[in-house]
């Protein structure tokens, strides 16, 4: 979870997303005369896709086993909720004429947020010509007609629809219905003019950088509860969503040790008088009446287990039993004898605190679940600034707990992981560097977990760390950092047998104070849900690009699922997360982070290393391209911008050159395009 920062807290969520059942896309809660949760407005923030009983999930589309000479493009900008069949051409580069080697399927969907009455370039809906409702026609009949037959993420896409306001297509979006004729209304028909496309080129060099560990999100007693609200049917779907094999490719798994914020109440596995041999330690949930070995997290986490053999699950904790600490509660304090002046009573304390994790282990284990790896302590810097479970941690005390933990660890389960840092990202280098006397340097150190809250949600990237009050110097630098990441990453990580995660994140956590510095003009930055929102799911992937760049080997989302309220979190820290509960549990809604998300674990496997791209031609900048264990590269690219940070930049032609060939792609404004390549030999045999 975030820390408050100064003004407030920050919050943290898991995402949730759903494949398996038939989508119907609407804005959730915000029909006529509905008011969203933890808003003052009335009003959908966008489509999402809602899943209920008896539906077909949907399915990202399947890159074929083998491609030959072919591309497969993924165009997947919400809220369309399907994908479009169409073509991208890759050829020869050369002094002559370039002849196209394939027309391979490219699949398309889209945010919706540029075309206009006369204008060309939409491809929003199904194939190359659409049909939009005129200005006038009636908000709620809002269809359009199909020219053609296409393939689409269902299967069929017999409708489509949007309408236009003002002549624009609102950024509410496409919605596409399987087996249902829609009418036609009077309007006009919009044609792709590709020769009107903004062009840009970027070069992919195959030169190998850092590995790819995976994606994924956090089981959390939130998570769980969410699940027990479901109508029993639908709680197998968004497992399926996040890692069966049609689903968003989940490799990644976080869970909580002890209690969290995102619980129902505070606990901790051995609350009670002091237990210094751990007897009473067990595994229990937030339930007030849960026994010993009770945990509702546990068969969440062998579902997905069976879904995905390569799930590597971590495990953090938020804080001590009360017990073990100088507050003497869940909420802030230090765990004793972990400072350089401390009783020989306090330090037994701490060598049970680290005890302590290999006993989680063991039960775990117990109960056929086996963890990859762990980090010290979640925030541990978080602490004079949230008032929920938390353990304050200074870079001394982190080395100090390492030095109590790691041989333990390595005797025990010798091949564990252990992350540290688990932190803002602005505060890399202080903890790590200023604060830690040489942390990196052990041997007991694998990976540097961080978070991303002092990106302000994305909004603030690749800059060093700043001050809260702008150019004032004072008051913490808790803005941007991410510099930072490839800093200790080229100094400390690369060439040594280490790693960089970052380890949780989530939409809806800034406080409206902090976030009006910044962001002032942003709606998808406020705080709280608000399913169907597009630049949420931007917002993530512009993060995870810049991640992945700079030295991150993965992106972990906060909750997998949530309620609709964003909860529950007994500290009042409700988030948004991709895949929310109906308010009556009869439905799933899947919002854009979800698809967001699916674009980068699905294609960008595990094994995949980072290749440098090149677009210092390119009017677009975020680009990236990966080499893949099976030798395929993947290119993702970024055509949007923030909300309330300008109009997103014009739909683009680019040419994606990679040795001696060229990718031709089409980006429509507001839109994420994943290309999957097979490569001639040629080009890999060396790599």
């Amino acid at each position: 979870m975030a820390s408050r920062m100064l003004f407030g807290p920050f919050l943290f969520c898991l995402p949730y997303f759903v494949f398996g059942l038939s989508c119907n896309l609407f804005s959730p809660t915000y029909q006529e005369g509905a008011v969203p949760p933890h808003t003052g407005s009335r009003g959908p923030f966008g489509v999402v896709c809602e899943v209920r009983v008896g539906d077909p999930l949907p399915e990202p589309p399947s890159v074929p086993e083998s491609l030959g000479s072919k591309a497969f493009v993924v165009r997947s900008s919400f809220p369309s909720h399907f994908m479009e069949e169409s073509t991208v051409e890759v050829h020869r580069r050369s002094t002559s004429v370039a002849q196209p080697t394939a027309k391979p399927q490219v699949f398309v969907a889209h945010a919706g947020s540029e075309a206009q009455l006369g204008a060309t370039s939409t491809r929003i809906g199904c194939g190359d010509e659409m049909f939009v409702s005129s200005v006038g026609d009636a908000m709620d009949e809002k269809v359009m007609g199909i020219k053609g037959q296409t393939g689409s993420w269902f299967g069929k896409c017999v409708a489509c629809g949007s309408y236009l306001e003002d002549r624009a297509l609102l950024k509410r979006g496409w919605f596409c219905e399987v087996g249902r004729a829609v009418g036609i209304r009077t309007g006009v028909w919009l044609k792709r003019d590709a020769d009107k496309l903004k062009a840009s080129e970027v070069k992919v060099l195959l030169v190998p950088g850092h590995e790819i560990l995976g994606f994924g999100g956090a089981f959390t007693d939130a998570t769980a509860v969410a699940n027990d609200h479901l109508n029993p049917s639908l709680r197998s779907s968004w497992i399926e969503a996040y890692f069966g094999p049609r689903g968003a490719g989940y490799t990644v798994g976080r869970v909580p040790f002890g209690g969290a914020d995102f619980s129902r109440r505070a606990y901790s596995l051995d609350d009670g008088d002091a237990d210094l041999d751990l007897k009473r330690m067990c595994l229990r949930d937030d339930r007030e009446d849960a026994k010993c070995g009770e945990d509702a997290k546990l068969q969440l986490i062998k579902d997905a287990l069976h879904k995905e053999s390569r799930l590597k699950l971590f495990f953090s904790p938020w804080s001590a039993p009360a017990w073990m600490k100088t507050s003497g509660k869940l909420a802030g304090g230090e765990v004793r004898g972990l400072g350089k002046a401390a009783s020989a009573d306090d330090k037994r304390i701490a060598q049970a605190w680290a005890q302590s994790y290999i006993k989680f282990v063991d039960l775990m284990a117990a109960e056929g679940i086996k963890f990859w790896g762990l980090t010290l302590q979640n925030e541990p810097g978080a602490d004079q600034f949230v008032s929920w479970n938390a353990n304050s941690l200074s870079g001394d005390q982190e080395r100090t707990l390492l030095g109590m933990l790691g041989p333990l660890m390595r005797k025990s389960y010798p091949d564990m992981k252990i992350m540290v840092h688990d932190d803002q990202i602005y505060a890399l280098k202080p903890r790590l560097l200023d604060q830690g006397n040489g942390i990196l340097t052990s041997e007991f150190v694998d990976g540097i977990a961080y978070h991303w809250y002092g990106s302000f949600g994305a909004a603030v990237e690749n800059t060093t760390a700043e001050y809260v009050v702008g150019p004032l110097p004072f008051g913490p630098k808790a803005y941007g950092g991410g510099i930072q990441v490839k800093e200790v990453f080229d100094a400390h990580v690369a060439g040594k047998d280490k790693f960089m995660l970052a380890t949780e994140a989530c939409a809806g956590y800034l406080d409206s104070r902090l976030h009006a510095l910044r962001d002032a003009q942003s709606e998808s930055n406020n705080r709280g849900v608000r399913p169907g929102d597009w630049y949420r799911g931007y917002r993530y992937s512009r993060d995870i690009l810049y991640q992945l760049v700079n030295g991150a080997s993965g992106w972990v989302d906060w909750n997998l699922l949530l309620l609709a309220d964003g909860g529950p979190n007994w500290a009042g820290n409700n988030v948004d997360a991709p895949i929310l509960t109906s308010e009556d549990g009869s439905a799933l809604w899947i919002s854009p982070m979800y698809f967001h998300m699916a674009h980068w674990a699905k294609y960008v496997v595990p094994g995949s290393r980072v290749l440098h791209v090149d677009t210092s031609t390119s009017e677009l900048q975020e680009v990236a391209a990966f080499l893949r264990p099976d030798g395929k590269v993947v290119v993702v690219v970024l055509c949007d911008r923030l909300d309330g940070h300008g109009d997103p930049p014009a739909s683009q032609a680019v040419r994606v050159v990679i040795g001696d060939l060229e990718l031709q792609l089409d980006l429509l404004s507001s839109s994420i395009v994943t290309a999957v390549l097979d490569m001639p030999s040629s080009l890999t045999t060396f790599v």
